[in-house]
């Protein structure tokens, strides 16, 4: 029974760690303009779009807003091949709502998740609880076996995650008519889920390497003795 408890427990803490690494990581990112200019001028977005380069970066701006709930809508006009117009259509702009929606219920239980995380630690620092300690880091491998999956298999794990959180076929776009994936290429969501990852995995060695100090710091004296 307590095998089956600690499991739980170590499964537990696995969700609560992956979720702490992924909005670290996706905070990091999601706001960081110079991965964007980085990105749209590597791929040439400004020329393949019609729009002017400060343009396009004020565009992302816009769409940056709209994420971090700034702004109601994404109903944004610019200059496009030298006329102004309307750049998201009203698919886009659902589609963008979706995205806001789950965006800011990622963040809310992460911040939980967060929270959640220092408490465990707090109580590991508090009891001197090295087994609390140790299912940490046990846990901290369960956390980043499922990014492994998902970078491995990501053109599947792409389309199933957004057939889970999208209704219908909202997410598929035409290049030709629909501009947010000349903005927002596919090359662009691997750089993207790449930069995520290695600020997650920033994160998750922090986690585990202060739960692998706080179990060996608290080994029984006679213990640390032999040592």
């Amino acid at each position: 029974m307590k095998t089956i408890v600690k499991l739980i427990i170590i499964l537990l803490l696995s969700v609560v760690i992956l979720s702490d690494c992924a909005l670290f990581g996706l905070l990091m990112t999601t706001d960081d303009d110079l991965f964007y200019e980085k990105q749209f001028r590597e791929q040439n977005i400004a020329e393949n779009t019609g729009l002017d380069f400060d343009v396009l970066m004020q565009v992302n701006d816009e769409v940056q807003d709209y994420l971090n709930t700034k702004r109601a809508d994404l109903v944004v006009y610019a200059v496009r091949y030298g006329e102004k117009t309307l750049i998201f259509n009203e698919n886009e702009q659902s589609h963008m709502k979706d995205v806001r929606d789950l965006y800011s219920a990622f963040k809310w239980f992460g911040g939980g998740c967060i929270l959640f995380t220092l408490c465990v630690f707090y109580f590991i620092v508090r009891k001197r609880d090295r087994s609390l300690a140790g299912a940490v880091m046990s846990a901290c491998g369960g956390a980043f076996a499922l990014p492994v999956l998902f970078v491995v298999f990501f053109d599947k794990a792409f389309v199933i995650f957004h057939h889970l959180f999208f209704e219908g076929d909202t997410w598929l776009f035409d290049p030709d008519t629909n501009i947010i994936v000349n903005i927002y290429t596919w090359e662009f969501f691997i750089e993207f889920v790449t930069r995520v990852g290695v600020y997650a995995v920033a994160m998750g060695l922090i986690i585990f390497l202060s739960a692998a100090y706080f179990r060996r710091e608290y080994r029984p004296a006679k213990e640390a003795g032999q040592k």
